[in-house]
């Protein structure tokens, strides 16, 4: 029994030395993490006040340059980026217009305690410094602005650039963009404002292809005192580079024309154009409608060129027009989907339902499902004749120079031709 007993009354006391350990651990560890988390505060105090101490010392010139020069930079244990930089100036030294619009340029920043987006950053630019002309040209591609309490829309932002400078490209052509405006006192129109935009980037580059194909687009104009057409336009740009796609494509929507001594037709032009990007839609589909051709060593006939358009974008400008005219060809094979020339015409009409000539080829087809509802032929061409009361005379028009460049036939057997298709289609057509 007595051995028992003392058995027992040492367990016990194990147990309450291990306990006792066990706290005095516990003690031991909080001491040290309060300890830890002490010193962690006073190292942190420590190199808030460094940091501070470090910023403090730095001038407003340190700090500009320290954006401006290399991007941003370590101060003091501190990272601070560009934006920073350019807001810890203006603490500094808040009537400085180019801080403001170099802020501005990076997206704007927090000066002090407040946020200035980019328009507001070029708002201060210009309430410091009103003939700054980039701040104009900036705050008019955001949207326009207020500048000592008068309300700026874009366009006046670009009308106020092209007072301070007159020969601001780019605000030439924004303005023109915005569909012209009001310069020196004179109004300009759209195109006037594009072709003065052009007329400069030529004076600046003359060898530069993109701005002649721009000019090609704008119509052509007067440079250097000698008028260019708009074929002149896109053949000086091949001259510079005659891999320049957009431009083939251009000439040959002008019937085509003398590149470097030699004559391309239109077919030619585009085939070029495929030559050297063959992913353009658009110039699949014009392809198509000069009956096809040779691409890449393979030839192509007109419907295959329409599904060559359709397969690489079937949300082009040129869209409803390839779908109406592989329905002229009796529907084809598109993504793999077989078309007929009804389902074809439906698409036409599905993608722009205000063309009139999509609605006449639905309706020569026997009609059918626009976005769930069913047209017959003669709602489909009574929708045709409300859009374009000459439609059908200019759908035979269409009809007739197809099949002159389908098979070289004259006018007359192309006209003969067109009647008895139309005939086939819808007896009681009136030619």
């Amino acid at each position: 029994m007595r051995a028992a007993a003392e058995s027992g009354d040492a367990a016990s006391m194990a147990k309450l030395k291990a306990e006792a350990k066990r706290k005095a651990a516990a003690r031991k560890a909080e001491a040290e993490r309060k300890a830890a988390a002490q010193k962690a505060e006073a190292e942190r105090k420590a190199a808030a006040q460094k940091m501070e101490a470090a910023r403090e010392q730095m001038s407003f010139d340190a700090w500009c340059e320290l954006g401006q020069k290399y991007g941003g930079g370590d101060v003091g244990g501190r990272q601070y980026s560009k934006a920073q930089c350019y807001a810890e100036a203006l603490q500094i030294n808040d009537q400085d217009h180019n801080t403001w619009f170099r802020l501005g340029f990076c997206g704007g920043g927090v000066v002090g305690e407040q946020q200035y987006s980019e328009e507001q950053c070029y708002e201060k630019t210009l309430q410091i410094h009103p003939r700054h002309r980039t701040a104009w040209f900036n705050l008019g591609v955001c949207g326009g602005g207020l500048v000592n309490g008068q309300q700026h829309s874009e366009r006046q932002c670009y009308e106020e650039v092209l007072q301070i400078d007159v020969h601001y490209e780019n605000a030439w052509h924004n303005l023109g963009a915005c569909g012209g405006g009001l310069v020196a006192g004179q109004q300009c129109t759209r195109r006037e404002c594009s072709h003065q935009a052009l007329k400069l980037a030529l004076a600046r580059d003359s060898q530069s292809s993109d701005v002649w194909v721009a000019f090609s687009d704008e119509g052509g104009g007067v440079v250097g005192g000698q008028q260019y057409t708009e074929t002149q336009c896109a053949v000086q740009a091949l001259e510079i580079d005659d891999q320049h796609a957009h431009a083939w494509f251009c000439l040959g929507g002008f019937g085509g024309g003398l590149v470097a001594g030699q004559q391309y037709s239109d077919r030619q032009c585009y085939i070029k154009s495929l030559e050297v990007d063959n992913q353009q839609a658009h110039v699949w589909c014009n392809l198509g409608y000069c009956g096809g051709g040779v691409v890449g060593g393979r030839q192509y006939s007109r419907s295959q060129c329409y599904v060559e358009s359709l397969e690489i974008d079937d949300q082009d400008t040129h869209t409803d027009l390839a779908w109406t005219s592989l329905g002229d060809l009796g529907g084809g094979l598109v993504a793999g989907q077989q078309y007929s020339k009804a389902q074809c015409y439906t698409k036409a009409v599905g993608f722009d339902n205000h063309d009139a000539d999509n609605w006449l080829g639905l309706g020569y087809a026997g009609g059918g499902n626009v976005n769930g509802i069913e047209h017959t032929a003669s709602e489909c061409e009574a929708k045709a004749l409300e859009i374009d009361n000459q439609c059908v005379e200019k759908y035979h028009s269409y009809c007739i120079r197809v099949w002159c460049r389908r098979d070289g036939s004259t006018t007359m057997e192309a006209a003969e031709a067109c009647e008895e298709f139309c005939a086939s289609e819808r007896n009681r057509v009136e030619l």
